[in-house]
C-alpha cells in the first residue's frame, strides 16, 4: 500500500477573523514578534517530536497569506535541512497543486493535526499508518499528557471530549484537505485512539490551557515521569 501521513499545523491561519474581537486591532497571529515567538516554541518541542517519526509523512505548516514575506523566511532554514517540511497558503496555486498531488499520488493519506506548540510521541504516525481502524475515516486522541516546560512538572492529561489532536483518513481521488474544528470531530462519529501519543505543552504564550482539573489529572514522577518525556523530548 502506497500510504502517507500528512501532519499539519495552523500556525497562523485560524478561521476567524484577524482582529482582536475586544480591540479590533489586527490579530497577534499576523503580527512579526507572535510569530517569532511561537517558532521558537514550535522549533524547541513540536517540530523535533514530528522529525522523529517513523512511515511516511509529510508535514505541512498552514500560514497566512498575510504574513507570506515572514514565514517564508523564519521556516526557510528547517525547510532547506528537512524536505518533509513545507508551508501552504490557502488559496494559492501552490495549495491547489498539492492537493491535485496527494489526490492522485497515495492510496490511502491520513491528515494528522499538531498544533505549534504541542508534541506527539516517536511511534504515533507509526501506529496510526498500521493500526488505524479500517472502516473509520475519523479518529481522535482523548487521553495524553500535559507538560510545563519551565518547571519541567508532567501530568495525565484528558481532552474530555475531541481535542485537537485527530485524524481524518481519506482513500485514492477523495483527497481535499477539508480540516474542521475538532470540537466538532466527535460529533462526525470519530473513534477514540489509543491514550497516550500527545502532550499539552504549557508555556507563557498559551493563555488558553490552565493546570486544572478536569483535562489535567494526576502528576508523574520518578522513573515513570522519565520514561514519559523521553517518547517526545527525546533527551
Amino acid at each position: 500500500m502506497n500510504d502517507l501521513v500528512v501532519c499539519w499545523t495552523p500556525f497562523n491561519f485560524f478561521l476567524f477573523p484577524f482582529k482582536d474581537w475586544k480591540t479590533q486591532e489586527v490579530h497577534p497571529v499576523l503580527k512579526e514578534g507572535w510569530i517569532n515567538d511561537r517558532y521558537m516554541i514550535w522549533r524547541k518541542f513540536t517540530y523535533p517530536s514530528i522529525a522523529v517519526q517513523n512511515g511516511k509523512f509529510v508535514y505541512y505548516l498552514m500560514c497566512n497569506i498575510q504574513t507570506k514575506h515572514i514565514t517564508d523566511n523564519i521556516f526557510s532554514q528547517v525547510m532547506k535541512e528537512d524536505s518533509r517540511v513545507k508551508l501552504l497558503y490557502f488559496g494559492t496555486k501552490n495549495y491547489n497543486d498539492t492537493m491535485k498531488l496527494l489526490r492522485e499520488n497515495y492510496d490511502t493519506t491520513y491528515a494528522v493535526r499538531i498544533d505549534s506548540d504541542d508534541m506527539y510521541s516517536r511511534d504515533t504516525f507509526e501506529y496510526i499508518l498500521n493500526e488505524f481502524p479500517v472502516s473509520e475515516q475519523y479518529g481522535y486522541f482523548q487521553r495524553g499528557y500535559g507538560y510545563c516546560y519551565y518547571n519541567g512538572k508532567m501530568w495525565k492529561y484528558d481532552c474530555c471530549g475531541s481535542g485537537p489532536f485527530y485524524v481524518q483518513k481519506y482513500v485514492k481521488g477523495m483527497y481535499r484537505f477539508d480540516p474542521v474544528e475538532h470540537t466538532y470531530i466527535k460529533s462526525f462519529g470519530a473513534v477514540v485512539l489509543e491514550d497516550g501519543h500527545f502532550v499539552v505543552n504549557v508555556h507563557e504564550m498559551n493563555h488558553s490551557t490552565i493546570v486544572r482539573p478536569p483535562r489535567f489529572s494526576e502528576e508523574l514522577h520518578g522513573m515513570n515521569k522519565l520514561k514519559t518525556i523521553k517518547r517526545f523530548l527525546h533527551k
